[in-house]
């Protein structure tokens, strides 16, 4: 026979969950005209008929609340207005909230279609992407949804195989979504992703099509960190960390991007040959994944007006340095130097040429620099800009170990 299940039950939930007020002696005979055993007290110990299997102590009194206010009538539930409050409402939607909305508006405007994937991939696409012991469905829906999803990838990358084999030559989209680390509470985070596949540019009178490649992947990751308030001038491009497991972008175009390179908040590149041969994608895909958690939240400030416009009346100007580096010295490491040299006149450096062979001794490469300087307050006059030039050439060649070029 089955045994009978005692639980706990205070009368006060009653009106602390529905706002009734109902006699404590209403109560009980409610309750075992309803095959309760009822033994009263400051807690009451309800006994639940044997065909009552759902009434459980877990719920903390819901489940005797629920039978008492059925009998009594849910027509006699007072309607409460919420209260109003006056003056200008507080916010409701929180960080992470509108951190997705900036960043759908952001992907968007960069030409990438929204998809909504299933959050279940197949034991192929798992493995490849190192899915958590725990992660499988005890009960899936088809073999080709067994497993909870470790990346957004693989519903990205199957959505654009299926447009390619309907005639589409170019696939571009994104999706905003939970990806799953481990079966246990907490261990999901949510992330940002995004996809092109197939060409970036048609074949046109000005040339040949040309196909995706890494570099546009690394501005959608830019453009998604932008909308979560990240300022993409401090950002570091660093490689991919082995001990990171993400295996799946091609080694030599890919990488990480990070303010400090223990925490990085993003990764892009080119996937990876033999990932696209293992599942016959025939198209070149590139890719990129944020992650909004490991962006500090911006610092509470009294001041709700904006800094003002800071706008030069004088012209800028420029210069362009070359200089004779290692082959596998990184441009953004140039970069930081030159930016460094001189932050207040310094506006903005980009690398405009890079070039080995030639003259040049083996194992060397030449990287031009093009600097410009917003001078604010008078014109640069050209001992000024000397100057300038000589702290920007220290700097570099300090951060390289390179020389000017000739």
């Amino acid at each position: 026979p089955q045994e009978t299940k005692t639980v706990r039950f205070d009368p006060q939930r009653v009106q602390q969950l529905t706002g009734l007020e109902i006699a404590e002696s209403d109560m009980q005979a409610i309750l075992e005209k309803l095959g309760f055993d009822v033994e009263t007290g400051k807690i009451w110990q309800v006994t639940a008929p044997s065909w009552r299997p759902d009434i459980d102590d877990t719920t903390n009194g819901a489940d005797i609340v629920e039978e008492i206010v059925r009998i009594y009538g849910l027509d006699e539930v007072p309607s409460t207005p919420l209260p109003r409050h006056s003056g200008v409402a507080k916010p409701t939607l929180t960080l992470a909230q509108r951190r997705a909305a900036l960043m759908r508006r952001g992907l968007a405007a960069r030409g990438l279609v929204e998809a909504v994937t299933w959050s279940f991939i197949s034991e192929k696409q798992a493995t490849a992407f190192h899915v958590a012991e725990g992660l499988e469905l005890a009960n899936p829906i088809s073999s080709e949804l067994s497993h909870m999803r470790p990346s957004l990838l693989p519903g990205l990358m199957a959505a654009a195989q299926r447009n390619a084999d309907r005639g589409a030559d170019a696939v571009n989209v994104f999706e905003l979504g939970h990806e799953f680390k481990g079966p246990t509470p907490g261990a999901q985070r949510f992330a940002a992703a995004g996809l092109r596949a197939g060409l970036a540019t048609p074949k046109n009178w000005r040339g040949a099509a040309q196909s995706v490649n890494a570099y546009q992947a690394r501005a959608d990751a830019e453009a998604a960190l932008a909308a979560c308030g990240v300022s993409i001038d401090g950002l570091q491009v660093l490689p991919i960390p082995a001990e990171s497991g993400i295996d799946w972008y091609h080694p030599g175009r890919s990488g990480v991007l990070a303010r400090n390179p223990r925490e990085p908040m993003a990764v892009f590149g080119e996937l990876h040959p033999a990932l696209l041969q293992a599942f016959d994608y025939a198209m070149p895909m590139v890719a990129f994944e944020v992650w909004p958690e490991s962006v500090p939240a911006p610092k509470p400030s009294s001041d709700i007006a904006r800094s003002a416009l800071a706008l030069s009346n004088l012209q800028s100007l420029t210069r362009d340095f070359a200089f004779e580096v290692l082959a596998e010295t990184q441009a953004a490491t140039m970069v930081r130097a030159a930016k460094g040299a001189d932050k207040k006149l310094i506006a903005q450096v980009r690398v405009f040429d890079v070039f080995d062979g030639g003259s040049l001794p083996e194992g060397m490469k030449s990287v031009a620099l093009e600097v410009t300087l917003q001078p604010s307050d008078k014109t640069l006059t050209d001992a000024e800009i000397d100057a300038v030039s000589e702290k920007i050439t220290a700097a570099v060649e300090k951060a390289s170990g390179g020389k000017l070029r000739g």
